[in-house]
């Protein structure tokens, strides 16, 4: 994909976010569909569950692409203007996260700790102040989803960093 990341970065790096394996994955995800919904590459979303299937196997990983799914479709359906996304193949951008994708995470990461005030607040910023109870129970869902791959993990012992099955820590797609 030919991009051009001569614009300002926003000052937030992934690295400094705090979030988990599953949280990075996750961010993938959203910047892959938001690629596919942008039309500059529409088969991005096969690429975001292949990469979820990989991570955490078929069943989770595909419980985890489908919940991202449905967060999206509420981000949407719930935003007037566009949600603003570091394109997940560029080596400079995808270190970085936009103001709409901290809000997001924000969002999960209360909703991941039962936090309804604070991921009702997160919620009311992404939805640009529109009604926001799908996002709500979506980020929800994939809460539950995050928690029970987090547990998991935690069981198994953590997924390869390098070869088959590895995660991206930061930075762009392979």
């Amino acid at each position: 994909m030919t991009h051009d990341c001569s614009k300002a970065l926003p000052p937030t790096l992934v690295a400094d976010s705090g979030l988990d394996d599953a949280d990075l994955l996750g961010l993938e995800m959203v910047r892959l569909m938001c690629v596919a919904y942008s039309g500059k590459q529409p088969g991005a979303w096969e690429y975001a569950l292949e990469r979820a299937e990989e991570a955490y196997g078929e069943s989770d990983g595909a419980a985890l692409f489908a919940a991202v799914r449905c967060l999206m479709a509420a981000i949407r359906a719930g935003r007037a203007s566009c949600f603003d996304f570091m394109n997940p193949w560029c080596a400079e951008c995808s270190l970085h996260v936009t103001g709409h994708e901290l809000a997001l995470l924000s969002l999960i990461t209360a909703s991941k700790q039962s936090d309804s005030p604070a991921a009702m607040a997160q919620a009311i910023v992404v939805c640009e102040g529109r009604p926001c109870g799908d996002l709500l129970e979506s980020a929800t869902r994939l809460a539950a989803v995050l928690r029970r791959i987090g547990q998991r993990v935690a069981e198994a012992g953590p997924f390869p960093v390098d070869g088959p099955g590895r995660l991206a820590r930061v930075g762009p797609l392979a």
